[in-house]
């Protein structure tokens, strides 16, 4: 049974991601979002419960200090990266005249800095708190995530996929819980793994659920070629960089989803003599800098859906997943902060 305080924690962080998407969107109709997630973050942590409450107590936090710090922890967690305090500022402050009249809760004074719960992560701190990086401290970003990934959900009934967009969806959150793995350890990154290991049997579940195979040609894939669960999820993942970033997949990009849903092996699915390239599934290639490279000296880097893949995974435009340029732009800008901090695949 889920305690009050795990779930009141959980709705926090998913008013604050949603406050952080809405607030980057310039979509007209995201500004009444915004606002409308920003008063109710307010109001959740006016009276906050469970670990929320007894960070707030410990600390002596105004409600201020605390949405701040929530933001910070939505912020790491979906993007994997520090902010800048006009930036942070930014999310919960409507005007330029509010962010300057807020500055001081980012001060090296402040509570927030000196009691180790933001910490400022510039080498050489700017003497104007808007142009230095911050983060949530370590310390406070695991205490919450271990609370959230290691508590007990009751969940929604499991029903069939309706199409390739639902799955992809779904699998998208696979890719981020895997890839927010990669910078856990101890508590945190024991309650994570049961929580992708959770999710992922939940989306096997709806995949033995779904026999309209006619409206979900990437599940039709897997019976056609006879393809084991991992060989599809290769499929799959691949797909997922088709879609929305428009490229193929670094061997080490493929690499974190499948450590954690099984033995880490990505290599063996690309090797001479797979299944996957036996069957024509995939291609392997050298690129540098998203560029195909001349040169035959270096081992391929890249791998990619075949053209005759993607053909047979082409569907009528009434059901082709509706990825819209900004959620590419979105997911490209995802990988990119990974690929630069090293952070999502284990490089730092």
């Amino acid at each position: 049974m889920r305690k009050k305080g795990d779930g009141f924690l959980e709705e926090v962080l998913r008013t604050a991601d949603t406050l952080l998407r809405s607030r980057e969107s310039e979509e007209r109709a995201d500004r009444a979002t915004y606002e409308q997630s920003r008063s109710r973050l307010l109001d959740l942590l006016e009276r906050p419960a469970g670990v929320l409450l007894r960070l707030k107590k410990e600390h002596k936090l105004s409600t201020e200090e605390l949405t701040l710090v929530v933001i910070m922890v939505a912020y790491r967690l979906s993007r994997q990266a520090e902010v800048s305090g006009r930036e942070i500022l930014g999310y919960l402050y409507d005007s330029s005249y509010e962010v300057l009249q807020a500055v001081s809760l980012l001060d090296c004074a402040s509570g927030l800095l000196s009691r180790g719960l933001v910490v400022c992560t510039d080498s050489v701190a700017s003497q104007d708190p808007l142009d230095s990086e911050f983060t949530v401290s370590d310390t406070v970003l695991r205490s919450l995530v271990d609370t959230v990934a290691s508590r007990q959900v009751s969940e929604p009934p499991i029903r069939p996929y309706e199409s390739t967009d639902e799955y992809l969806l779904d699998l998208r959150q696979l890719f981020s819980l895997c890839s927010s793995l990669q910078n856990l350890e101890g508590k945190a990154a024991i309650g994570l793994r049961r929580r992708v290991r959770r999710f992922e049997k939940r989306m096997l579940e709806r995949l033995a659920l779904t026999r309209d195979l006619s409206a979900f040609p990437l599940l039709r894939l897997k019976s056609q070629y006879a393809l084991t669960h991992r060989e599809h999820l290769v499929v799959s993942v691949l797909y997922l960089f088709h879609r929305y970033a428009g490229r193929g997949a670094s061997l080490t990009e493929v690499s974190p989803i499948l450590a954690a849903t099984g033995p880490s092996d990505a290599h063996r699915f690309f090797e001479e003599g797979s299944t996957l390239l036996e069957k024509g599934l995939v291609k392997l290639s050298r690129t540098e800098d998203g560029f195909p490279a001349d040169t035959q000296d270096e081992p391929p880097n890249e791998v990619s859906l075949t053209a005759k893949v993607l053909h047979e995974l082409s569907e009528p435009a009434s059901q082709r997943p509706s990825i819209t340029s900004d959620e590419m732009i979105e997911f490209h800008n995802f990988l990119k902060r990974m690929r630069d901090t090293g952070e999502l695949f284990g490089q730092g």
